[in-house]
This record gives structure tokens, C-alpha cells and sequence, in this order.
């Protein structure tokens, strides 16, 4: 009858839990590990894993650190993708090898599709514009977009 697990025990939960870590960081989204038509009786609900990673600071920096592995992955496929001459060229009947100007074009937009989402998930590694701030003796990189949050009026702090 699709009866769902009891999510108050502990061993169950951090079983689900190590579950999901392993996916995410095999490269699968949150969203299509925990979609509507998952087994209820091993994984939670998109709802109930995000309270337990909101309560429990363990558990978030653990997804944190899937995350960050699950994206080097998606920078991994990047490299082989731009790699990969497979399709690149076909020979014609009449022998001339020719370009295939639609394979290297879906190749790219696999790649740019990638940098996009890289520098959405993780902006200060991935993100494409960076902001350079000395501060005694260290150097910090930020986003650009960042540093404008920062000190736009209203954010920036008194110097008085």
C-alpha cells in the first residue's frame, strides 16, 4: 500500500542519508533522487531532507562536500567532453571527409550548459568573474557579484 518508513529512527535516517550522498555525488541532482515517484520506503521526501540537513550542521556540511564533489564531476565532463573527436568528422559516400558542424555544436552547448550551472553551484571556485580585495596582509578572491552586494549602499559598514 506504499507505506512510508518510519523517519524517526536514527539508523534508518542516516542510511537514507549516506543513500542520497552516494547519488549526489555520482552526479544525480537532489531533485531526481528524491522526484515524487521514488521508493518512499528508502528515501524521504525533498521536504523532510531538507529539515534534516536546516537542523543538523553535520549533516549539511557532509551535503556540502557531495555537492562540491558532484560539481569537480561536472568539471571533469567538461574536459572530456571538449576531449571527445568522436562525430566531429564523416566520410561522404564519395570518400571526402567533411565536418559535422551539429555535433561539434551540441558539444558545446553540453559545455557552456555546464560552465553555467558550475558557476551557479559554486560561484567562488566555478563562477566566471572575480573580485580581487586586499586586506592587510591577505589577498581574497570574490565574486564580483558579491562585492557589489556588499557595498552597495545601505550594506557597507560605517567607517566612523
Amino acid at each position: 500500500m506504499g507505506k512510508t518508513n518510519d523517519w524517526s529512527n536514527p539508523e534508518k535516517q542516516q542510511e537514507a542519508f549516506n543513500t542520497i550522498l552516494e547519488q549526489i555525488e555520482s552526479g544525480k541532482s537532489l531533485r531526481g533522487i528524491l522526484h515524487k515517484d521514488r521508493d518512499q520506503t528508502v528515501l524521504p521526501s525533498r521536504g523532510l531532507f531538507n529539515k534534516w540537513i536546516r537542523n543538523d550542521f553535520d549533516l549539511k556540511e557532509k551535503y556540502n562536500t557531495s555537492m562540491e564533489l558532484r560539481a569537480d564531476l561536472l568539471f571533469d565532463e567538461i574536459i572530456e567532453i571538449a576531449d571527445d573527436t568522436t562525430g566531429d568528422t564523416y566520410t561522404t559516400d564519395d570518400g571526402k571527409v567533411k565536418t559535422d558542424h551539429e555535433n561539434i555544436q551540441r558539444s558545446r552547448l553540453r559545455i557552456d550548459a555546464r560552465k553555467w550551472k558550475l558557476s551557479k553551484m559554486i560561484p567562488k571556485k566555478y563562477g566566471d568573474k572575480q573580485f580581487i580585495e586586499q586586506e592587510g596582509e591577505g589577498i581574497t578572491s570574490i565574486p564580483i557579484t558579491a562585492w557589489i552586494k556588499q557595498n552597495t549602499i545601505g550594506n557597507k559598514k560605517d567607517s566612523d
